[in-house]
């Protein structure tokens, strides 16, 4: 969860700082995206994949 706090404190300092505001921002908003559907797919994937192996 240290990552989607991250990008959350790159899109905080892209309101701080137009020059590159945009670009934090979007750095922030990919970083979350990447991040939590990375954890997405290994929590439920072992899940899934451990139910179809038992099936």
């Amino acid at each position: 969860m240290d990552n989607v706090i991250f990008g959350l404190r790159l899109m905080a300092y892209g309101l701080w700082f137009p020059a590159y505001g945009f670009r934090l921002m979007v750095s922030g908003l990919f970083l979350m995206i990447y991040f939590r559907r990375f954890i997405f797919d290994d929590l439920f994937g072992n899940l899934i994949n451990g139910v179809a192996a038992d099936a």
